[in-house]
């Protein structure tokens, strides 16, 4: 909802199946150089979602430090997913050239 709302066309598509079906065909037509450079070779990964499990699997302790230690004056935190992360994204894919619209 989050992309939408940034001005990016996107359809969400269930089941799970049917995504990665599709997430796959649209990376097979891409130019060769984009597909070399996709997540095209990774698809196995991606074969069956990971179960849903509640905390985290990640050592948030030391993950949150390494954040605050490449932050210019130490002070940085991990960023909450939310609308104004996802604009961020959406606004540097679009400045990197791999986004248009918006």
């Amino acid at each position: 909802d989050w992309i939408g709302e940034g001005g990016f066309p996107c359809q969400k598509v269930a089941p799970f199946d049917a995504w990665l079906e599709q997430f796959e065909t649209t990376l097979r037509a891409l130019p060769e150089a984009s597909r070399r450079a996709s997540l095209l070779p990774l698809m196995a990964a991606y074969s069956c979602p990971p179960p849903a499990v509640p905390g985290t699997q990640i050592a948030t302790a030391r993950f949150a430090g390494g954040v605050r230690e490449t932050m210019p004056g130490g002070v940085g935190e991990i960023p909450h997913v939310g609308p104004q992360l996802i604009a961020k994204y959406l606004a540097d894919l679009r400045a990197s050239g791999l986004l248009e619209g918006g």
